[in-house]
């Protein structure tokens, strides 16, 4: 499974078909399971909260044996990254070369 795209709400995972058949998705919680499409070979999980963190256990099967993978992605997160620099002393600017 590589993933594909991700936004603050959603992931959308494609999937190699010779992996086989997608048997069955699993360790994702209750709210993230309502709300999975899988069409062709995409799996998209929408409406998620930002910096939501999700577990993606995919089985294929294929001529009858059955293979397990795994990844964990989290959704980006609604925060802007900038850093902002607080003091609350004086500073000694001294030290600067």
């Amino acid at each position: 499974m590589e993933v594909h795209h991700i936004t603050q709400n959603s992931l959308e995972f494609t999937i190699d078909s010779s992996f086989g058949r997608l048997a069955s998705l699993e360790c994702m919680d209750n709210t993230a399971q309502q709300h999975v499409d899988i069409f062709d070979n995409t799996i998209r999980i929408s409406e998620l909260e930002p910096s939501t963190l999700i577990s993606i256990c995919a089985v294929f099967e294929k001529n009858g044996n059955f293979e397990n993978f795994e990844k964990t992605v989290i959704t980006k997160s609604a925060s802007s990254g900038d850093i902002r620099v607080y003091f609350n002393n004086s500073v000694d600017t001294s030290f600067r070369k």
